[in-house]
């Protein structure tokens, strides 16, 4: 039923746990790759020693995330892809969960489920489900996806289950992109399929404990994917019959790059290219993008410090909220 595809590069740290966590699942129809990324840390040996034929591993040399990923979806032999990150972990009725939900509703194209942020291991209690008969799911459509996301985090990688089909006719993982990567499969997959089916019980577990995440970064502005949502061929919005579904994707993509924005702004080299961006936030998100209509030199010195940053976010949401 599912292909697990666990990109690893350095995690030597967290492997372990994670595929603890998937060994320790109640449904067992599903194999383990593992695409180790050009690990230098001697993460793949620990998966070697310790999980044995339980695991496929396969190697290869440092390319990314994305292309990890796209490897791993190459090799699955499942028509389901169940994604997890090497430093996040399962409640062991995840799949049990997520294959009766696919069942359930009629074989749908991307899944998504509930989850916890953690900083230490160590303090984190599983919860426990005793019936997992009852499967409490609900059916976001495109705009009921895009509304609520705004404000509250739906998905992440590790809690999101998708055919295997989807990457045979629409393009995987963006290997250029280093930040919202994920994001960009996401939503091509709920525009294409029109929903996404939510499993609505806490069933994955997401690390915030390595110090060297890919949110804690600075990038080009090329190198996220702000410039490619915005683009006409992100996705035929043509394809969505019902307008309020395309306009609450547009909504969302403006607040989105609003959001976004501020770690962009750190970087000298962004000037340019934030310069071209801004004008396509719609005038009617004035609210949101004042700040960004002052010269680039001041709101670079702005976003270097942490504090205005917050302050911008919490400002941000406080608006999202209430307009």
């Amino acid at each position: 039923m599912f292909s697990i595809v666990i990109p690893l590069y350095n995690k030597i740290g967290f492997i372990s746990r994670a595929l603890d966590s998937v060994v320790s699942q109640t449904y067992k129809d599903y194999e383990i790759i593992v695409v180790n990324d050009g690990s230098t840390d001697g993460s793949e040996k620990i998966v070697e020693n310790n999980f044995g034929e339980k695991v496929r591993i396969i190697n290869q040399k440092n390319q990314g995330v994305s292309t990890a990923r796209n490897t791993g979806i190459a090799h699955a032999k499942f028509p389901y892809i169940a994604f997890l990150d090497a430093d996040d972990i399962w409640h062991p009725d995840y799949l049990n969960y997520a294959n009766k939900a696919i069942k359930a509703h009629n074989y749908p194209g991307i899944l998504g489920a509930d989850f916890i942020r953690f900083k230490s291991f160590e303090e984190l209690e599983l919860p426990n489900y005793p019936d997992v008969d009852v499967v409490p799911v609900r059916n976001y459509s495109i705009s009921e996806f895009f509304n609520k996301t705004i404000n509250h985090t739906l998905i992440f990688t590790s809690c999101i289950v998708m055919k295997k089909e989807f990457f045979e006719t629409n393009a995987g993982f963006d290997a250029p992109l280093k930040f919202g990567e994920d994001l960009d499969v996401w939503f091509r997959a709920i525009l294409l399929y029109g929903k996404l089916v939510y499993l609505q019980k806490k069933l994955v577990y997401y690390s915030r404990e390595d110090l060297s995440a890919a949110t804690k970064k600075d990038y080009l502005l090329e190198q996220t994917l702000i410039p490619k949502i915005l683009s006409d061929d992100f996705f035929p919005l043509s394809k969505i019959e019902n307008p309020k579904d395309v306009k609450a994707f547009k909504t969302y993509r403006s607040k989105w790059i609003c959001l976004g924005m501020p770690p962009i702004y750190r970087l000298k080299e962004n000037e340019a290219s934030i310069n071209q961006i801004i004008p396509q936030i719609g005038a009617k998100f004035f609210i949101y993008k004042w700040l960004y209509l002052f010269p680039f030199k001041f709101t670079h010195k702005t976003f270097k410090s942490k504090y205005p940053h917050k302050m911008w976010v919490k400002y941000l949401k406080f608006c999202y909220r209430c307009f």
